[in-house]
């Protein structure tokens, strides 16, 4: 993964695309006082989005709440369905082995997939669950034929999502952390 700042760069779609070629996730880190705007024309081409909650380079600064608004802003302009991925399934992958060279070898072909958007693996039954966005069902029909023929894959059962009923933040910033304490702003 690797982030740049837009006010550093002269091109961002050209330096965003040099990294994504390279193999790696290319994101965009907006400062504070950088307008959300800034994203609009590299939507498409954006693996992440980092928003700075300080300013860069100084330490014992308390927290931007400006942040928080920016963050929704974000996903909202980020949403798949607007960037043209009408299509989102999730994949349960189950492998032919569990040995750690056969785990990292799906793992490495599921990170070059641009289609798979998160991979997590669980225990049990199912070794792999796959989210996974497309811009149409012929698409995700030509990605599964790929995952089916990847290393060590036994078999693939998907789901197609009917709606999202729910889209939080990963981690739920209002509740108490472990140990009763509420989350606290860099500084405090």
């Amino acid at each position: 993964m690797i982030s740049v700042h837009e006010e550093t760069v002269p091109h961002l779609h050209r330096t965003l695309t040099l990294i994504r070629s390279l193999g790696a996730q290319a994101g965009v880190a907006l400062n504070p006082s950088t307008p959300v705007g800034t994203l609009e024309d590299v939507a498409a081409d954006v693996d992440f989005v980092l928003i700075m909650s300080v300013n860069p380079g100084f330490g014992g600064q308390t927290f931007i709440p400006r942040s928080e608004s920016k963050i929704r802003e974000v996903r909202a302009l980020l949403d798949e369905k607007r960037l043209g991925y009408e299509v989102t399934v999730f994949a349960m992958v189950h492998l032919s082995s569990q040995a750690d060279a056969d785990l990292k070898a799906f793992e490495d072909f599921v990170r070059a997939q641009p289609l798979v958007r998160e991979c997590w693996m669980l225990s049990g039954e199912i070794d792999f669950v796959l989210k996974c966005v497309a811009p149409d069902l012929k698409t995700f029909q030509a990605f599964v034929a790929e995952l089916t023929a990847a290393p060590h894959v036994r078999n693939v059962k998907t789901s197609l999502t009917l709606r999202n009923s729910k889209d939080a933040a990963m981690v739920p910033m209002d509740l108490p952390a472990p140990g009763g304490e509420l989350p606290r702003a860099v500084g405090d």
